[in-house]
């Protein structure tokens, strides 16, 4: 799975033959039901970014440096709302969360909020297969 808003992948992973790739929250949540249901698991990878809409770009470029990303302010969802519905669905549906998930955002604050989530829930419910990285080729 592969989570941008306007991004591609520049290559695929050893193991998999395609991409699906979302661009929106929706697609994201929409996916993953559906995904889920069809296969009782997650994608083996998930490459996910966290600016998915102009608005993000726009703000994370007027921000200051040290202030925190105010998320209440954005009308379009981030990739750490995907993170978090990705969290609700493993409870929901008691699916083990055994990716290898892929932060690939150019926004470090954005990035960081998503690793701590994610690795968080990963160390408080024991699912051990997972592997987040940092980066990826994307064009």
């Amino acid at each position: 799975l592969f989570l941008d808003g306007n991004k591609v992948p520049a290559e695929l992973p050893r193991g998999i033959s395609e991409w699906f790739i979302v661009r929106t929250y929706e697609e994201f949540c929409d996916f993953m039901v559906k995904y889920t249901e069809d296969n009782m698991r997650f994608p083996s990878i998930m490459s996910l970014n966290h600016d998915l809409h102009k608005e993000h770009f726009e703000r994370e470029n007027n921000r200051h440096p040290v202030s925190p990303i105010k998320y209440d302010s954005y009308s379009e969802k981030t990739g750490k709302e995907c993170v978090e519905f990705l969290i609700q669905l493993s409870e929901l549906k008691q699916i083990s969360l055994n990716s290898k998930v892929v932060i690939h955002s150019d926004n470090h604050k954005g990035k960081a909020n998503m690793m701590y989530i994610l690795s968080a829930y990963i160390k408080n419910r024991g699912h051990e297969g997972v592997v987040i990285e940092h980066s990826w080729k994307t064009r």
